[in-house]
């Protein structure tokens, strides 16, 4: 699989609503109707032509976009997300949708879970562009579910991420963020490159000013999710 393939197949994967890097100019023939030449950082300050390509709108049924719905929700204990799922081992605060600007102007949403006494609580970023929650990725695709029963799992938790049930139940906050041109944050998708560090900068340095943030943030997961830290 040559480098335009296979960045073609990982854009079709993600799902997300912008643009995304396909390839050098000489492999966008193939795809004119759908691309643009627009420029990326990549190393340093330096930004570089970069041929990116329209993906799919969020409502796309391979998306599993619940919509756009900022709103503060208690989690109550002994709740299900779904069927054969875990029980919620105690009561979560959820803010979904919670708007952060970053450093151009561009918005991403997160969804935020927490504790629902007030103080102030560490927290874990779980960052990439596969979904808040169910997303376009999960277990259910996977013959066997890689041997992860349902019902080990809250399913509030992001593909390759923790379960906030189980950490913010020991006193975290988990920061779930869709990332730059993921379903409705804005922006053009970045494969890498300083734009993505940068982002996450500023989404970090974002939570540790919040008023439930001890200051104290670290990354988790896997795959893209290990890469991007």
């Amino acid at each position: 699989m040559g480098i335009a393939t296979a960045l073609v197949w990982a854009a079709t994967a993600v799902g997300v609503t912008s643009a995304v890097t396909v390839a050098h100019a000489e492999d966008a023939a193939p795809y004119e109707a759908n691309v643009t030449l627009l420029t990326q950082k990549v190393y340093g300050d330096d930004t570089y032509p970069v041929w990116h390509r329209r993906l799919l709108p969020p409502e796309t049924p391979r998306a599993r976009y619940p919509g756009f719905k900022p709103e503060t929700a208690v989690l109550k204990k002994g709740s299900k997300r779904r069927e054969g799922a875990k029980s919620l081992r105690c009561d979560i605060l959820l803010e979904r949708d919670v708007a952060v600007t970053l450093r151009d102007g561009n918005t991403i949403y997160a969804d935020i879970f927490r504790p629902t006494t007030n103080g102030t609580y560490p927290g874990i970023v779980h960052w990439s562009p596969y979904g808040k929650e169910t997303g376009n990725q999960h277990l259910d695709d996977i013959p066997g579910r890689y041997n992860v029963p349902l019902s080990s799992l809250s399913e509030l938790q992001k593909w390759e991420a923790n379960d906030p049930a189980e950490w913010v139940c020991n006193g975290y906050a988990i920061l779930q963020p869709d990332t730059r041109g993921a379903f409705s944050s804005t922006g053009n998708f970045p494969f890498w490159g300083r734009q993505l560090a940068e982002d996450g900068y500023d989404f970090i340095e974002w939570a540790a000013n919040q008023t439930w943030s001890s200051g104290k943030l670290g990354m988790s997961g896997n795959s893209w999710l290990t890469i991007s830290q």
